[in-house]
């Protein structure tokens, strides 16, 4: 067990899996931030830059679900076991948030 930082890209590299590109074969694994960004450029006329900024998971919470995710345990000493209550809490909200944002967001988008 070991801790992967640096966003999706990094995770992704470390699972050995590539987020979908429009066109590419169906793996199951998206970049929420990079569909945001494409969805900016199209829709808002963004640049690509301008598009990324103040771009997080939280935020994408709080613009499709409503509330922002606390972030506030991002840092905290994860090695420690048992983990906490609210390590657990914080813990599978980060990994359902993701998959409520798609649905609501992407999952019906044309490409």
């Amino acid at each position: 067990l070991g801790k992967i930082g640096g966003g999706f890209p990094r995770l992704a590299r470390a699972c050995g899996v590539a987020p979908n590109r429009p066109g590419a074969r169906d793996n199951g694994v998206v970049d929420l931030q990079q569909l945001e960004v494409e969805r900016r450029v199209k829709e808002e006329g963004a640049s690509k830059k301008h598009a990324r900024e103040k771009l997080s998971l939280s935020s994408l919470a709080e613009q499709f679900l409503g509330l922002p995710l606390d972030k506030s345990l991002q840092l905290c000493d994860w090695g420690r076991r048992p983990i906490s209550a609210a390590q657990a809490r914080y813990a599978a909200l980060d990994a359902y948030a993701p998959a409520k944002i798609y649905a609501q967001a992407f999952a019906s988008a044309p490409p």
